[in-house]
């Protein structure tokens, strides 16, 4: 009987993101969701390592733009999703797929002995690859 090899989160994670500082403005983030084709961003703890939370398109717009706050004075901290769920690189696909379902989310940080190392999102299960390689995205466009 023949093994089938586990895919890891490593497999189609998305590493082509920069996450972003708590103080970040929402047009900085959004400039930089723009710049990677990312449709969510770590954002970074006081020291900029560690993961404190992760911002959405959907927390934009839902958060800031619905509720006609300012974008360029309002801060990720003020809406991202603090203390996200997260996952590691060599986490089983499937697992990371449970975990969203199970939170109800559709993108996870990608966090490695403490760091993030990128973000794994819905899309990158259903497109069978991370965002930087899709037919069509280009990265600064």
């Amino acid at each position: 009987m023949r093994e089938t090899a586990v895919m890891t989160v490593r497999e189609r994670m998305t590493t082509d993101v920069a996450p972003i500082r708590v103080d970040a403005t929402l047009v900085e983030a959004a400039h930089e969701m723009r710049a990677s084709g990312a449709g969510a961003l770590p954002v970074l703890d006081q020291d900029g390592r560690g993961c404190a939370g992760i911002l959405t398109e959907r927390d934009i717009v839902i958060r800031v733009l619905a509720e006609e706050r300012e974008p360029r004075a309002t801060i990720a901290r003020d809406v991202a999703t603090l203390r996200p769920v997260t996952c590691g690189p060599d986490d089983d696909l499937n697992a990371a797929l449970d975990l969203m379902q199970q939170h109800e989310i559709q993108h996870l940080p990608v966090v490695e002995a403490g760091e993030v190392v990128g973000v794994i999102s819905l899309a990158d299960l259903a497109f069978g690859r991370p965002d930087e390689t899709r037919a069509g995205f280009e990265p600064g466009r």
